[in-house]
């Protein structure tokens, strides 16, 4: 097997679209909307504008701490994620209290 038919067979299965967009993209179709320096200036937009958190601290049991991790790891993630999501859920009234 050559090397052109040996990259072949390794290739991504691309879907049609997928496929259009590539040769497109060979045939030089597509043109450049902004120099870098312009992307890199609306990236810089796009950080400065994105929500800034904040670091909260309260008080919790040591027994509600480890009940948390417990959950946490049953869930695979780290228990100050778990917390956020929680607290997140709640205040945006996707988390209710049981009957």
């Amino acid at each position: 097997m050559d090397r052109n038919n040996a990259m072949q067979s390794r290739r991504i299965k691309l879907d049609v679209e997928e496929q259009a967009l590539e040769s497109a993209l060979e045939r030089g179709e597509f043109e450049e909307t902004m120099s870098g320096e312009e992307a890199q200036r609306d990236w810089n937009e796009v950080l400065a504008n994105t929500t800034r958190k904040s670091q909260v601290t309260f008080r919790m049991s040591e027994k509600m701490i480890d009940r948390l991790k417990v959950r946490a790891m049953q869930e695979g993630m780290p228990y100050q994620t778990l917390a956020q999501s929680i607290l997140h859920k709640y205040v945006t009234g996707q988390l209710k209290e049981r009957d």
